[in-house]
Parts: structure tokens; sequence; C-alpha cells
């Protein structure tokens, strides 16, 4: 299973990371990432699958609001942290 594309669908659903953080922030909990996997996905997390993409995810979205907006070094680098 590929853990990014659960991340990207999760942050696609619920908005711009920049604009929007803590809407994006709030749908990256643990939580909610596992709730909208099943529902939305038709996929079952383990609670440390969910921890890791959260971890990953919050990561990204402060790296975005702070960084200077290198976007696809960003994206591979949540990518990588994932396929650990």
């Amino acid at each position: 299973m590929e853990l990014v594309k659960i991340l990207d669908a999760v942050i696609d659903n619920a908005g711009d990371m920049i604009r929007q953080r803590a809407i994006v922030e709030n749908a990256l909990t643990p939580e909610s990432i596992d709730e909208y996997a099943e529902n939305a996905m038709g996929i079952t997390l383990t609670t440390a699958q969910a921890q890791k993409i959260s971890r990953v995810g919050l990561n990204w979205v402060k790296q975005a609001n702070e960084g200077n907006g290198e976007w696809s070094r960003m994206r591979h680098e949540a990518q990588e942290a994932l396929d650990d």
C-alpha cells in the first residue's frame, strides 16, 4: 500500500496547505486520516500507519508554510518518509 497516495488524497480533500492550513492540519490527525481512508478509499489502516501519515503530513504542511515553495522536493521527501 502506498501511504503517500492516502496522504495526497487527504490533503487534496482538505484544502490548500497555505491558505487553509488549519483545516488541512485538522484533517491530518491520525483519527481523521483513518476515517478518510476507510470511508473514501475503502482502505483499513493500522494505528501505526495512520500515525505515520499524520506525522509526515503535518511536517510537510509546516515545511510548505515556512519554506521557499520547493513543492516537488517537499512531496518527494514526504513520499520517502512514508516508504521507510
